[in-house]
């Protein structure tokens, strides 16, 4: 349901579409391709603040730091 979605930050910018959700036993991961790199992203309620399945959306409030690598 979350792969294809639209990642955007609360700030409005764009991030990328999710490529796919890694199962770890924990915290899934959101595998989110940008224009110019992938991010790994936790899907946790404190970072990933809205998640829109039916409009494909996913807001990100993203701890400093995250998406800098």
């Amino acid at each position: 349901q979350l792969t294809d979605c639209e990642v955007v930050t609360v700030e409005g910018e764009k991030i990328g579409r999710v490529k796919e959700v890694m199962r770890t036993g924990g915290t899934e991961i959101l595998v989110v391709a940008g224009a110019e790199k992938e991010f790994l992203i936790p899907f946790a309620a404190s970072v990933c603040t809205e998640v829109d399945v039916e409009n494909k959306l996913i807001i990100l409030d993203a701890p400093e730091g995250l998406l800098e690598f």
